[in-house]
């Protein structure tokens, strides 16, 4: 299952490629997306909060959790926002960091959404 932005025409994540990954298991990537939504606001708000406190060190690795999650779902996009900004907090390039900041949390709200979407149409549990 893949899903385009369809302002953008971008992938949002492609769980076909994830389900393959986890030998078909689609119970396990309905317990991943709800990893999923259980830690990624917490992950963000943390990333914000690190940038706000000029951390740059627990800004990336706030965010090389983030991109970590959204890895699990081929959600390339995110990856490559959570990779720019881990690249930025390295370089302590603060003047780049709040729009990749807000380019992040647009493409997370995208992925939550679309997992979230998922979850309630394919996982079901059991008895």
């Amino acid at each position: 299952m893949n899903f385009d932005d369809h302002d953008t025409g971008e992938s949002v994540a492609d769980l076909s490629v994830a389900i393959g990954r986890l030998r078909g298991d689609r119970q396990l990537l309905c317990e991943l997306i709800e990893f999923f939504e259980d830690d990624a606001p917490l992950l963000l708000a943390t990333a914000h909060d690190r940038f706000v406190a000029k951390d740059f060190a627990a800004l990336e690795r706030s965010v090389h959790s983030l991109k970590g999650l959204a890895a699990t779902f081929e959600a390339e996009s995110a990856v490559a926002s959570a990779r720019a900004i881990e690249e930025a907090a390295r370089e302590q390039q603060s003047e780049a960091l709040p729009a990749l900041l807000v380019t992040l949390t647009e493409k997370f709200e995208q992925l939550g959404s679309f997992l979230s979407r998922y979850r309630q149409n394919q996982c079901f549990e059991s008895p």
